[in-house]
């Protein structure tokens, strides 16, 4: 009799999370995680925080241990159960977000089909980014504060020393606190006179627990001097996920629109709240205006804005105290259950195509969007020396050759200019090619063989012609430069 009940009144759940972790569960693709895997697997052989890039032969003075701890993470779970580890670990952490989210609403005393509802717009607006990426702990961490934070009551005094606690892991995985940072201080001082003195003496500890990590204070100030980088701007004509999000190119995907809806929605809860009551809602506008701010930004802060609408919506309908008829919500949430079951037999059996590219389910990683080939070709012929690689392959031509001081360039670096200026530079003309073959004495070309003509570097083939294809597999080519001949 109670497992009936159980079942009753979560089953629509059951449905939902079985559907969320079969999307989930899909070989990787986001050469991000190499670089992870690989800061992680060199922090475990030698015992320290490298505080230079070891890979790279051409450029190497940047913050590279600022995310050391999610380094460590991901490579501990791929010590613990390879490729299918690290993705039952993103897995795992997107489910905690959404049942993070569900434990909150049903707190807040919101009907399950209308959380539900909630929750469906989140993952279709977040599946761009279900990969393996260090972002998730700021989007995890920033949720946790926001659902904290918009509670019907001051949090308790027993949890005063939790988000000194928080920052002190959030400053150490991802650069994402100076977001966490400027939540906590508007609803201290939104407050205002509400706030006892222990939640101010909690924030002065949340800023000076940002202080604790391999490089103190200039660690903490990271992100903001990468923020305000006039050059940042680069990556906006460079880089898909730093370009804005509402734009024609996006509108059309189901992630945009999605997110346009939370948007809409949580608007327009936030203005019928501040009609009822101004003063007792400034902190939830500041929270819409900052996801709003986020949303449009980059599509990169999709997810973070995403999660913070539903906390919005939901903590909304608490206090609006909106309610379906039973009778219609019963049926809805049938409806919802089969639609959900049917939808998680179709991603298990076809896949499905988000924004980012068609997912299929299973472990592993994904053999077309990496040169596996190529490398296994460059390890039977001991090839070494100075690698000038395609951009997006850096990190996983790093984790499987594990070569010191052989690459040209990878995804995780953080100057815009030498990106600019030194590997799209290359196209420059053939003057700058030839003296930038011979500046970093580059041995190798391993690129993409669909995109030499175009990207990256655009015009790159020309140059390229005049020295010896060693390797094409239709998806990598490598050539041998003068200087590896010799």
């Amino acid at each position: 009799m109670a497992l009936k009940n159980w079942l009753q009144h979560n089953l629509l759940w059951l449905f939902f999370f079985l559907a969320l972790f079969i999307a989930l569960c899909f070989p990787i693709q986001d050469g991000d995680l190499f670089f992870y895997l690989s800061m992680g697997r060199l922090i475990f052989e030698t015992g320290t925080i490298p505080a230079t890039d070891a890979f790279l032969f051409s450029f190497q003075d940047w913050h590279v241990y600022h995310e050391w701890l999610s380094y460590l993470f991901f490579y501990g779970s791929y010590y613990l159960g390879g490729y299918a580890g690290v993705i039952l670990l993103k897995a795992i952490l997107w489910m905690a977000a959404f049942a993070g989210i569900l434990f909150c609403a049903r707190r807040w005393k919101v009907q399950d089909l209308l959380i539900c509802a909630v929750l469906i717009l989140v993952a279709v607006t977040c599946s761009h980014r279900f990969v393996e990426r260090a972002s998730l702990f700021s989007d995890l961490l920033l949720a946790l504060l926001t659902a904290i934070l918009l509670g019907p009551k001051l949090p308790p005094r027993k949890i005063q020393w939790l988000f000194p606690l928080i920052f002190v892991f959030w400053v150490n995985t991802h650069g994402g606190f100076p977001a966490g940072l400027l939540l906590i201080t508007a609803y201290v001082i939104l407050k205002g006179k509400n706030s006892p003195g222990w939640l101010w003496l909690t924030l002065v500890f949340s800023y000076l627990s940002c202080l604790v990590n391999p490089d103190f204070l200039q660690g903490a100030l990271y992100p903001f001097r990468t923020i305000f980088k006039p050059e940042w701007a680069i990556y906006r004509t460079m880089n898909t996920e730093w370009l804005p999000t509402f734009q024609s190119a996006f509108l059309s995907t189901w992630e945009v629109k999605s997110l346009i809806v939370l948007i809409l929605v949580s608007g327009s809860l936030v203005i019928f709240k501040l009609w009822k009551n101004p003063r007792q809602n400034l902190f939830i506008l500041f929270v819409f205006v900052m996801n709003l701010y986020l949303a449009q930004n980059a599509s990169r802060f999709m997810c973070t804005s995403a999660l913070g609408f539903s906390l919005v919506i939901l903590t909304a309908l608490r206090s609006i105290n909106w309610k379906i008829p039973q009778r219609l919500e019963a049926g809805f949430k049938v409806v919802f259950s089969v639609g959900l079951l049917g939808l998680t037999v179709w991603i298990f059996n076809f896949g499905y195509r988000p924004a980012s590219g068609m997912r299929e389910f299973g472990f592993g990683v994904d053999l077309p969007s990496f040169p596996t080939k190529a490398v296994q070709f460059i390890k039977d012929h001991q090839l070494k020396g100075h690698f000038f690689n395609q951009y997006e392959w850096g990190s996983y031509l790093i984790w499987n050759l594990d070569l010191k001081k052989s690459f040209f360039i990878h995804s995780h670096i953080d100057n815009p200019l030498y990106f600019k200026n030194d590997y799209y530079g290359m196209s420059r003309s053939q003057d700058f090619f030839d003296q930038s073959v011979k500046k970093y004495d580059i041995n190798y070309f391993v690129l993409d063989r669909g995109r030499l003509a175009t990207n990256p570097p655009p015009g790159i083939l020309v140059s390229l012609n005049r020295y010896k294809l060693i390797y094409d597999d239709g998806l990598a080519v490598i050539f041998q430069t003068d200087q590896a001949s010799k």
